[in-house]
């Protein structure tokens, strides 16, 4: 009989494959000059959703779509302008736009590195990180 996925397990296939989820999402937000980042409470709630809607990984995408989908259209627009003008870009995925389904928020790099350094802080903090993801901050590195 087969098994449901794990919450862990769920997060472990957004980040640890090398076709993962968030590494697509960086790549794409790359080409336009943005970051970024998703936190690992907002991986941990994606994977929640995911479960209880009782698809399993069949799902990810299309969670990780609906909550990237206003950001995907409007950073190839606004990034190269804003990286143009000194101003880097980057998407923001919290567990707050998850659970509340508002989507991704388009900050500044600085901002977005924050929010993920303070949620892996908190994370370590109450040893309650679930996956074995790279310590780095997931995030798009544009040179």
């Amino acid at each position: 009989m087969l098994q449901e996925l794990t919450e862990e397990e769920l997060v472990q296939v957004l980040t640890q494959p090398r076709n993962a989820l968030h590494k697509q999402y960086k790549q794409l937000f790359a080409m336009s000059q943005a970051s970024f980042g998703i936190t690992q409470a907002a991986l941990r709630a994606v994977a929640r959703k995911a479960r209880d809607k009782g698809t399993g990984t069949r799902s990810l995408r299309t969670i990780m779509e609906n909550l990237l989908a206003d950001a995907m259209f409007e950073i190839p627009e606004t990034a190269p302008k804003a990286a143009a003008s000194g101003n880097k870009l980057a998407v923001l995925l919290n567990e707050e736009s998850v659970v509340n389904n508002t989507g991704a928020r388009i900050v500044t790099e600085e901002e977005m590195r924050a929010a993920v350094a303070a949620d892996e802080t908190a994370a370590s903090s109450t040893a309650t990180n679930v996956c074995d993801a790279p310590a780095e901050p997931i995030a798009a590195e544009v040179h």
